[in-house]
């Protein structure tokens, strides 16, 4: 559901008060960052059952052919371009292989340490110069200097195929790499920036309460069971669809769901990740952010002056969504 767009709306019941006399449930269990993905003006609006958070995928049969170490968590954005360009072969060579493949754009930002609006959404940070590195990285990979990524194609196809050697990769694409019978691969946090910063997404998966409901225990009982450890432990890790929003569920549960491949690496990433959520712009932003990728995508500007013009627009953008 589009959270950010509908609770400005009023259409979800404020969950604080039956949370409150539930004595049977314990909202500490849970990441205090997936309860508040679903905050709105400072109430309960939605409850989590999972989180999403972004972890680099890497293809171990790409890296063995080439000959090189596996990367470990204190790795860099240097470290990464670097082995993206071992494993990216020359133009004309089939089957072509490329190293490494950023396909989200919020993530390619927040990879490089920027942020579309400053934590408390008064003003965008786009033009900052981490935003405006991850914008110019995000057209390098592809099209500039690097082209180490492909200009077209699908990431888990070409990963699965030993044509991609590193991608991000949330919870509930896994299950599709795992399709790919024969690909050993491994999960690893985001690489370091020269600042010391890491970043990534996060996402948030929930239910809620419609707040023309005549029930309200009755909706309740139903949704704290979906939303609850019982369901996450039986339905929600093992099928590795989304982290269990209850954390002791997630350090065991989810942890173990696939023998052998660090699946902490998503749990690690709650930490340090970005949320799509905070403030009912998010839902917005995309007007804005798409076009300013595309005036650099097809060389109309350059990613420095993209971002300058951006940042005007997402102020106004703040301005006629309702806080």
């Amino acid at each position: 559901m589009d959270f950010w767009g509908l609770a400005p709306q009023g259409h979800f019941l404020t969950l604080d008060d039956l949370v409150a006399r539930d004595r049977s449930f314990n909202l500490k269990e849970y990441y205090p960052q997936a309860i508040d993905m679903f905050r709105y003006k400072g109430r309960i609006m939605a409850l989590a059952y999972g989180v999403n958070t972004h972890v680099m995928a890497y293809n171990e049969g790409m890296f063995d052919k080439a000959g090189l170490k596996y990367p470990t968590k204190e790795w860099t954005t240097s470290d990464y371009i670097t082995l993206a360009k071992r494993m990216t072969s020359q133009p004309g060579v089939e089957p072509q292989t490329w190293g490494g493949w950023i396909w989200n754009l919020w993530i390619s930002i927040w990879m490089h340490g920027g942020e579309i609006y400053d934590r408390t959404f008064t003003k965008s940070l786009m033009d900052q110069p981490p935003a405006v590195a991850g914008l110019q990285y995000y057209y390098d990979q592809n099209f500039g200097n690097l082209k180490i990524a492909p200009e077209k194609g699908t990431y888990h196809q070409l990963f699965g195929n030993g044509q991609l050697a590193m991608t991000n990769v949330a919870p509930f694409g896994v299950p599709v790499l795992r399709q790919y019978e024969g690909t050993e691969w491994d999960f690893l946090t985001m690489p370091w920036t020269p600042e010391k910063r890491r970043g990534t997404w996060m996402s948030g998966e929930s239910y809620g309460v419609a707040s023309a409901t005549k029930n309200k225990d009755g909706a309740w009982a139903v949704l704290k069971y979906l939303s609850g450890r019982d369901a996450m432990a039986s339905f929600y890790a093992p099928e590795f669809q989304a982290i269990p929003a209850v954390r002791p569920v997630a350090e065991t549960a989810f942890a173990n769901a696939i023998p052998g491949k660090n699946a902490k690496a998503f749990l690690e990433s709650i930490e340090f990740a970005t949320p799509y959520a905070g403030h009912p712009v998010v839902s917005k932003w995309g007007e804005t952010l798409n076009p300013m990728w595309n005036d650099v995508r097809e060389g109309k500007k350059s990613a420095r002056d993209a971002a300058r013009e951006a940042v005007a627009k997402l102020n106004d953008l703040l301005k006629t969504v309702p806080a």
